[in-house]
C-alpha cells in the first residue's frame, strides 16, 4: 500500500508532502534446500519538501522492517536530497 498527500499551499519555492508505505513479502524456495522460508513486513513514513514541481526534494524518513524468522529486525531514520537534472 502507498498513500501520499501533497499540501496545496506553497511555502517558499515548494510544498510539503507526507507519504506512507506498507509492504509484505514472502520469501519461499531459496537457491538451496537449506534456505529458510520467511516473511518480511516494511513500514515507511516520509516527510518531504518538494521544490519546483518535483525538480528537487528534501526528505526525512523513518523505515521499520520486521522479519518472522532468519533475519534481524531493523529500523532506519534518515535525511535525503533528490535532484533531477
Amino acid at each position: 500500500m502507498l498513500g501520499a498527500f501533497l499540501f496545496p499551499q506553497m511555502v517558499g519555492t515548494g510544498r510539503f508532502e507526507i507519504l506512507g508505505k506498507y509492504a509484505e513479502a514472502r520469501f519461499r524456495d531459496g537457491k538451496t534446500p537449506l534456505d529458510f522460508d520467511y516473511d518480511q513486513k516494511t513500514t515507511e513514513i516520509d516527510f518531504n519538501y518538494v521544490i519546483r514541481q518535483f525538480n528537487a526534494r528534501v526528505m526525512v524518513f523513518f523505515k521499520d522492517t520486521r522479519f518472522d524468522a532468519v533475519r534481524t529486525d531493523f529500523t532506519q531514520f534518515g535525511v535525503g536530497l533528490q535532484l533531477q537534472m
